[in-house]
């Protein structure tokens, strides 16, 4: 089964590599194949389009198309036709997840801000969950406007752990093949803003989170924090991420210790800082990079949770 080519955007530098010819605002491609017996053409501009010619005739080849058509030379040149759009997407396209331009923006917030990407379980291709601690906090779905309203159409839509009824807005539905008193319906249509859109996602996060435990990275060419904590055990903290009072907050500090070297608890937050309290210092050599890394916390380019791993690990070796 041919990939779905609209989950994909081409490289134009890498179709001109592979031998397609730029025509006006076209990229063109043609290919024999079937000892020359046929030859496949495809044109892509905004969207991928390819037919095959009887190379004797000159006539289009339909068959290929054709859901009934099953015998053994239809085959043959369908298999040709779609082993070639299958190189060509593997060599010149690259996978987006999705069809709609929102949903291919959640994505990307998504994964900076919660550092996940989506999976499919599902073998039809059109369902992506995303999750935290194996918990769902996220399913976009490829669908049709008929699934909640009087309207034609495909759509992709966002479920999220939200109550359907904290919610009002035109583009939020009960959630469609989810419970629906518990899980809402975004249509991904543009009509709901990203920002408010990602408000409504932490909400769903945080029913996923098992503990409030974090690592925050500092960088000691920015803020001198040995001393700093050597002054108080107390320091405000600038935040972007959703951190809440009593979560414990570990501190990566960067190049030349490249550790956790604090573990801090959180006193005061809001939505721009928080005020930390200092529980304990660490030597650079307990928790070194190197070793995080042997724990599944393999970057801290921002606030994260911290690992179940790396947690248990850090629990067995605090003492």
């Amino acid at each position: 089964m041919m990939k779905d080519y609209r989950r994909y955007h081409c490289d134009e530098n890498k179709l001109i590599d592979y031998g397609f010819k730029k025509q006006g605002h076209n990229y063109i491609y043609k290919k024999d194949i079937l000892d020359g017996d046929f030859r496949i053409e495809v044109i892509i501009n905004d969207i991928l389009e390819a037919n095959v010619y009887d190379s004797d005739t000159d006539e289009e080849y339909t068959n290929i198309h054709l859901v009934g058509k099953q015998g053994k030379f239809v085959q043959k040149v369908r298999t040709a036709y779609e082993d070639c759009i299958e190189d060509i997407l593997n060599h010149c396209f690259v996978y987006d997840y999705f069809v709609f331009p929102q949903s291919k923006r959640l994505m990307h917030l998504i994964e900076e801000k919660y550092h996940v990407l989506p999976d499919h379980p599902f073998t039809n291709g059109d369902s992506f969950i995303f999750r935290n601690n194996d918990k769902w906090f996220g399913l976009i779905m490829y669908t049709d406007y008929s699934k909640f309203c009087d309207k034609q159409g495909e759509i992709e839509c966002l479920n999220i752990k939200v109550p359907i009824d904290t919610v009002n807005h035109p583009s939020i539905y009960p959630a469609f093949h989810m419970n629906k008193k518990h899980w809402i319906s975004i249509l991904l249509d543009e009509t709901l803003s990203d920002e408010d859109i990602m408000s409504l996602v932490d909400q769903s996060y945080q029913t996923t989170v098992i503990c409030e435990d974090w690592v925050i990275p500092a960088s000691p060419k920015r803020f001198n924090l040995i001393k700093a904590f050597n002054q108080s055990d107390y320091i405000q903290w600038h935040q972007k991420g959703n951190i809440h009072q009593g979560a414990n907050v570990y501190i990566y500090y960067g190049a030349p210790y490249s550790a956790i070297m604090y573990k801090c608890q959180v006193v005061e937050s809001n939505e721009t800082s928080m005020l930390l309290k200092r529980l304990k210092t660490y030597d650079p050599t307990l928790y070194p990079l190197e070793v995080l890394k042997t724990y599944k916390l393999r970057a801290i380019r921002g606030a994260r949770h911290i690992p179940k791993e790396l947690k248990e690990y850090i629990g067995n070796t605090d003492k």
